[in-house]
């Protein structure tokens, strides 16, 4: 990085583990004396705590390519290609004069994308990467577990355990790339519980009988970058009427734009969510017949779900933009984004 503030450290990284468990009879004087020898707890917490940055390179448009100007790609040592690219007037069949597209030649909306880019940092170039951005990274989790165990008498036990898991983790750039246009906020609340009766039977039968749930939750937002919401379409003067309309998670989005050479730029699909609960009943019989033999008979049944609440990226806009396809291409693909000649466009 070319900051002064990022190449003068190392990259920051924090992490803590705190944590308890504690456990033992449950045993209140002349209130609950008669538990002390059969109802007894466990009981733990423990935390995972990142303080971490996340750094994204890509290679985007410059602020003149905005503008129609790319006589900076007449240089054969121009940082995108290495070699000189001339940008040819469709209509015309010849070049643009210094390879600069007239304002009056220029798609509204193809300016709108190339603006929805971040703009170059002055200062870095790592291969075709002309630009850098270091963001924070923070992730946390907690475990809470629980479990009773209750002997109603020399035989017969009973039981329960729970766990609640929590994840938490801001994530700053594009699930499809390396820019900050949109990002990730997950919130993953998971939790089992399960209930338990142990009969001894006899001193060769023993049967356990157990009741459960489970449920994995994922919940994944999106939220404001430096408080504004870059993923909005509008702020760029991207307007073109999407073909399907409504039904949309959120109808102003930046759409999903690859360009031949350069990173793709996404609006991304959140807010999205899902959840997967499951119910289980089990009974395992357990029968020593001597020494050398011993049978077991269970039944197992199952309830499974997955029931998921996300849109796809088709929804925003896909589009892609080649150096070649179009029959109306200038031969260079983000000038063609700057004309308005896409080569595939996919909405649903």
């Amino acid at each position: 990085s070319p900051l002064r503030s990022d190449n003068s450290r190392p990259a920051p990284f924090r992490f803590n583990q705190p944590g308890y468990a504690v456990g033992g009879p449950v045993y209140i004087p002349k209130l609950l004396e008669s538990t002390r020898e059969k109802l007894f707890f466990f009981a733990s917490q423990e935390w995972l705590i990142f303080r971490q940055e996340k750094t994204g390179t890509a290679t985007v448009p410059t602020e003149a390519m905005a503008r129609g100007d790319f006589s900076e790609l007449l240089s054969p040592t121009n940082s995108f290609f290495g070699r000189t690219r001339a940008v040819n007037d469709p209509l015309a069949g010849a070049p643009f004069p210094g390879n600069i597209i007239p304002a009056s030649r220029l798609s509204a909306n193809g300016v709108g994308i190339l603006k929805s880019y971040p703009l170059p940092v002055a200062g870095f170039l790592q291969g075709t990467d002309n630009w850098i951005k270091t963001r924070p990274n923070p992730r946390d989790s907690r475990k809470d577990s629980i479990r009773v165990d209750y002997y109603l008498n020399q035989k017969n036990r009973l039981n329960f355990s729970g766990t609640h898991f929590t994840y938490h983790e801001d994530d700053p750039f594009a699930p499809t790339g390396p820019l900050d246009r949109a990002n990730s906020r997950w919130d993953r609340p998971n939790m089992t519980g399960m209930i338990g009766f142990t009969s001894t039977l006899s001193p060769t039968k023993v049967n356990e009988l157990s009741v459960s749930g489970a449920n994995d939750v994922v919940r994944i937002g999106i939220f404001p970058q430096d408080g504004q919401p870059l993923y909005l379409r509008g702020q760029y003067g991207i307007n073109f009427p999407y073909i399907v309309s409504g039904q949309k998670r959120i109808q102003d989005r930046i759409p999903q734009v690859t360009i031949s050479g350069f990173a793709t730029v996404d609006g991304s699909t959140r807010p999205t969510s899902s959840s997967g609960p499951i119910y289980a009943l089990n009974d395992n019989f357990t029968w020593i017949k001597n020494s050398a033999h011993t049978l077991k008979f269970g039944v197992s049944l199952e309830q499974a779900q997955q029931n998921n609440n996300d849109q796809i990226g088709i929804q925003n806009g896909v589009i892609s933009f080649l150096d070649a396809g179009n029959p109306r291409s200038s031969g260079v693909a983000v000038a063609n984004l700057a004309l308005g000649n896409f080569d595939n466009y996919i909405e649903r």
